[in-house]
């Protein structure tokens, strides 16, 4: 009965696939390309034809039917990326972006695998596919390569069915910086390597199904066919849990090789003798420690689990370009900055990131700016490069971000002269070297009340690690401060605890015992805390003077008086004139 079954669908097939010949004016008997399915079409979807990759007459049927009630959506089947994309090339061109593609539908025939009859009754979804061209430049072969990425969309999954669980760590710009300062002063080699396809290497927990592309064959002439639903068994990139399912691999792999996790970032692994330190940012690895034979040892191994590709001394890493002048690393941003739409027509050549007197201006009076998608946009990329590599843009950002809401055309101007002094000064950046002994600075200070629209104020801090900045903010605070010392001791608290947390990462680095110090220039605030007095004015906010006053005790930390000439976080508070500000950014060790 069965067979009979099966060779009627066959029968009617083959007359529904004549028939539509016949209306395309195409002739019947017309070869079909040598390891290419012949096609044909049932309920309106195009389906390989017989022998390619279904067994008998029979699973041929049964297939063809489940395909049909799986999938949703029509795959436009004739069309080909070298037609849609690559057709204008040139031919050393086309050859390059084919190598690029085939190269990575090849890593990706790896990572799935065919289904049985049963998997695909069971599918209840397809997730979407997508490939993905990018030039992606190696600074230290000074070449541009074409890079293909096949990724899934992770926007079609259901929760529950495809995915569960997707949070992964990722590790803190401020624990890399505090990685690269402790190697500085301590001349330890640094060693930077890339695991290609990582996520690829993971095995996947989840049922998740895809439906392989339209141009898949004209690039993998292979196993699998255009229009077949297979299994993916590996974390294809796309996936909301890949990134999860990567760093459990990871992690797994670093403690068997004897490395431990660091209590202060998860993304930071020690090894069980505290030579040797390896810090994760998904698929790139950097490598140091004072025992250069332990650092190679540990590459060797990485190269030998996962092909990691050996880098070298870090060039550019986690969107910053690196550059050394010694034993010096400055972090810059060029190619991000360059990347910034520059409006030649305004603030050409400006001086300082923001007008000094902005702040102060009257909003009531402004003009409404229409395209608010453009000044969000402007305003995301100024933050990536504001608490990354540029504490001297921090305060304009901050507050500039305040209105994207409903931005004014004089924000869109503000945020342009931002953009025109970073064309202007595109080359400065962090510079992390350890010029003093390697003990710890904390700056903190407030602008009470400042904001016209809520009276709240502004506080900001920065940490040096022996005279290099590795971390800073400038934020407005959460609720209105009824008083200067208020205001100065939220940003103190702030400033401590984030001082805290870099205390911890450099004893993990350096396993010593580094000294702390905190300034701040309000003298009443020092006093009181230093000398214990519970005033009137305290009462309020006292939770948060008893926890300032019980950290510095416990961890022994100094609290001094500064004058503001000389407090650093003074320009992450308010703008500053352009003397002011020069004298700022330099002891910020921006250069």
């Amino acid at each position: 009965i069965h067979e009979r079954e099966a060779s009627e669908t066959e029968a009617r097939m083959k007359d529904m696939h004549r028939s539509e010949t016949r209306e395309n004016g195409e002739s019947e008997g017309k070869d079909q390309p040598e390891g290419r399915p012949g096609m044909i079409t049932r309920s309106g979807r195009q389906l390989p034809a017989r022998g390619y990759y279904a067994t008998t007459p029979f699973e041929e049927a049964l297939q063809a039917r489940d395909d049909a009630e799986l999938l949703q959506e029509e795959i436009p089947m004739n069309e080909t990326l070298s037609e849609a994309f690559i057709k204008n090339m040139s031919k050393s061109q086309k050859e390059k972006w084919a190598s690029a593609i085939t190269k990575e539908l090849n890593a990706i025939s790896k990572s799935i695998r065919k289904t049985t009859r049963e998997e695909r009754r069971q599918a209840s979804s397809l997730v979407k596919t997508k490939l993905l061209l990018s030039m992606k430049y190696y600074p230290e072969k000074n070449e541009v390569i074409e890079k293909a990425r096949f990724v899934l969309a992770g926007c079609s999954q259901t929760l529950g069915e495809d995915y569960g669980y997707t949070y992964s760590p990722v590790v803190r710009f401020t624990t890399w910086r505090c990685l690269m300062v402790t190697a500085a002063r301590n001349r330890w080699m640094v060693e930077q390597m890339d695991v290609p396809t990582a996520y690829l290497k993971a095995e996947l927990s989840d049922d998740v199904y895809i439906r392989i592309p339209a141009y898949w064959n004209d690039y993998m002439p292979s196993y699998y066919c255009s229009g077949e639903i297979v299994k993916v068994v590996n974390a294809i990139y796309g996936l909301k849990q890949s990134g999860r399912e990567w760093n459990h691999l990871l992690d797994k792999d670093l403690r068997r090789m004897g490395f431990q996790v660091c209590v202060m970032d998860a993304c930071l692994y020690q090894a069980e003798d505290g030579n040797t330190f390896i810090m994760v940012y998904v698929d790139d690895l950097f490598i140091t420690g004072p025992d250069r034979g332990k650092v190679m040892q540990a590459k060797d191994k990485l190269k030998e689990l996962y092909q990691a590709k050996d880098i070298g001394k870090p060039r550019q890493a986690l969107g910053m370009q690196v550059r050394y002048e010694g034993d010096v690393a400055i972090l810059s941003q060029e190619k991000a900055i360059e990347k910034l739409d520059r409006d030649a027509m305004s603030n050409k050549g400006a001086r300082t990131p923001m007008d000094s007197g902005y702040v102060n201006a009257d909003r009531g009076k402004m003009t409404k700016f229409e395209n608010v998608t453009t000044y969000r946009s402007k305003i995301g990329s100024l933050m990536f490069i504001a608490c990354n590599t540029r504490p001297d843009i921090a305060q304009a950002v901050c507050y500039l971000s305040r209105f994207n809401h409903q931005p004014t055309t004089a924000d869109h101007r503000a945020v342009n002269r931002v953009i025109n002094y970073l064309w202007e000064t595109k080359t400065k950046g962090i510079r992390l070297e350890c010029d003093r002994e390697q003990c710890i600075e904390i700056y903190c200070d407030s602008s009470y009340g400042d904001c016209r629209e809520s009276g709240k104020s502004t506080y900001g801090y920065i940490i040096f690690v022996g005279g290099a900045a590795v971390s800073w903010t400038s934020k407005r605070t959460k609720m209105v401060c009824t008083s200067t010392l208020e205001a100065e001791l939220e940003a103190t608290v702030q400033g401590l605890k984030e001082g805290l947390y870099v205390w911890g990462v450099i004893g993990v680095l350096t396993g010593a015992r580094v000294s702390v110090t905190l300034y701040n220039d309000n003298l009443g605030l020092v006093k009181a805390v230093n000398e214990g007095k519970v005033i009137e004015r305290t009462r309020p906010f006292r939770v948060k003077y008893y926890y300032l006053r019980e950290e510095l005790i416990k961890h022994g930390i100094k609290f001094e008086h500064v004058s503001s000439e000389d407090n650093i976080a003074d320009g992450l508070t308010k703008p500053l004139g352009p003397t002011l500000f020069m004298r700022n950014r330099e002891m910020m060790k921006v250069g």
